[in-house]
Formats: structure tokens, sequence, C-alpha cells
């Protein structure tokens, strides 16, 4: 079926637009966990667990930036390397971009938390030893992709609040925003991902007020969710944000993203900007249709629009 890349505005809101996807040409098969000759990993922490950075080959020429690859797999997937790197390996070499892709502890047996200070832990690694790897140290972009764009934004969310890394930007597909709103929804996978992902909370949990106290399971569960929750978090100095969403998707709806956007749009306007792909469905960018890799494409000039000249 023949497809065509459409723009059009959502709601008459900044940043909010539609893609529809794409032509029916295919591109070359998938390499999964494709590691191009020179690509290497580093060790960023040893305790509780080892814990690795996959660091790909740096451009010819002199790199005008990093981009960090958070990858998905329910907060449950291990290892550092990213399984769709061979569509963004050459895009990034000719951008002058350096890659670099971190690994996490993993649900259920770390949680929350957990998760996110390794995701921080990794990007002050990366940050600190930028001279080393080549790349100037406050030109860092992130890009995840579902349970790795949920850590991404939560990521880059803290260090801009804490104003300690200096993010250009954020790429999140496909990713759980707005979890607490999910709770009643008809397809439950999602909400089993987040029950081995969030910690549970009880009564002498610091965060809670005296009127949260005695709260019955389900009403914890969504506190706890909104404690991880991006959506809960915006602020005015978050970086700037492109969100890419299948409209088809059956397991993170797309309207986590939508509420994301809208949000942070009654927060700091024009910040978040929406993208939303019809027929398109979780994990779409695996597609081989040539409609994936323009979508890819878009994603990397946000990115480099955000780096500085």
């Amino acid at each position: 079926m023949r497809h065509l890349i459409v723009r059009i505005l959502l709601f008459a809101m900044p940043g909010l637009a539609l893609l529809a996807p794409c032509g029916c040409r295919q591109t070359a098969p998938q390499v999964l966990f494709y590691q191009p000759e020179g690509t290497r990993q580093i060790v960023y922490a040893t305790q509780p667990e080892r814990l690795h950075i996959t660091v790909y080959p740096r451009p010819e020429a002199a790199a005008r930036g990093a981009v960090i690859f958070i990858h998905g797999g329910g907060w449950q997937a291990g290892g550092s390397a990213l399984p769709i790197y061979s569509d963004w390996h050459y895009p990034l070499q000719e951008a002058g971009l350096r890659a670099f892709s971190i690994e996490h502890r993993t649900a259920p047996r770390y949680r929350g938390q957990q998760l996110l200070d390794d995701c921080l832990t990794a990007i002050r690694t990366i940050h600190q030893r930028a001279a080393e790897f080549g790349f100037p140290a406050d030109e860092i972009a992130l890009v995840g992709y579902s349970s790795g764009g949920h850590l991404a934004v939560l990521s880059a969310l803290e260090l801009s609040r804490a104003h300690s890394i200096p993010i250009k930007s954020v790429v999140a597909y496909y990713a759980p925003l707005d979890p607490a709103n999910l709770v009643y929804y008809k397809d439950n996978r999602l909400m089993e991902l987040f029950r081995n992902y969030v910690p549970e909370i009880n009564d002498d949990d610091p965060r809670l007020d005296s009127g949260q106290r005695g709260l019955n399971p389900m009403d914890r569960f969504i506190q706890s969710l909104r404690y991880y929750a991006p959506i809960e978090k915006i602020h005015p100095a978050m970086p700037p944000m492109l969100l890419i969403h299948g409209k088809d998707d059956n397991l993170v709806p797309f309207s986590q993203s939508v509420n994301f956007a809208m949000q942070a749009d009654r927060i700091v306007p024009g910040r978040v900007q929406l993208r939303l792909i019809e027929k398109a469905d979780h994990n779409f960018i695996r597609s081989r249709g040539r409609w994936a890799r323009l979508i890819d494409q878009e994603a990397l000039l946000f990115l480099l629009q955000h780096m500085s000249k």
C-alpha cells in the first residue's frame, strides 16, 4: 500500500503534528545489534551489578555532539547494545555525531529510581569523558525507545531541573509518559510491565502526605506510577523534545504522547513536538519500509537543529 508523509496541525497547538506512513519501497535488511568495526564497551558501574556503555566509532570529521541511546524492553532487557543501531550508524557518521548506548539494571529485581539512577550515572560518565570521546561536553542529546523513551525523558527532566548537564534535546519513540492514565486501559500488558517496574509504597513512605496514608492497594499503585511518570515532572527548564508514536500502537496508546505534549504546552509552549504516524504499531521503527527511515531522518534533523552550529 502506498503511503505519504503528511503534516497536519493537531488542536492548533504549537509543535503538534501528524505523520502518516509512507512509501512502499523497502530499505536494507536490518542487522540486529550491529556493531561496526571500532565499537567497544566500557564499564561505568560495578556495584551492585557491572553495567556497560557501548561506545560506537567516532565520525571521520570532528564530532559536533553526542547521541545517547536507551533501548526498550519493558525495563527488563539487559545489555548496552542498541538492537536497531544499523539504521542509525551511517546517518550519524555523516552528521558528525558520536553515538553511545547505555545499559541499566533490570526489573523486577531492580525498580523505579534504581533504573533512573543508572541512566543518570551513564550520562554523567559520557559527559565527564567527552574530551576523551572527542565531542563537545555540552552537546548531548538522548534518544529512547518505549521503556527507554520513558527513561530518556525522565533523565532529561531530572538533569535539566538540576541544571547539571545541558541535554540539548530528546527524541522518544512510543514511550509511556502518563502511566497513571492507563490503569483501567482495556489491554493490561503495559500495566503488568509497570507492576514489575515501579516499587511498592507503604504508609511510612516519606513522599506521602497525611491525606495519602491508608490508601488501598490500587490507589497505592497509582501513586507509585505518578512518582515515575514523566508527565508529572514537566518544568520550564526542560529541553526540547520530539515524541514519535504510532496511532495503531497496541501496547502503549498514542494518547500517552499526546497527553504529555498537551501538558508540556500548558507549562512551556512549543517545547515539545509530537509526531503521530498513521497505521503504525508499537516498535514500528523495525519496519523495512522507507517510510520508517524517513521518520528516523526527521528525528535526526530534530537533534541537529538543537545542536550548536
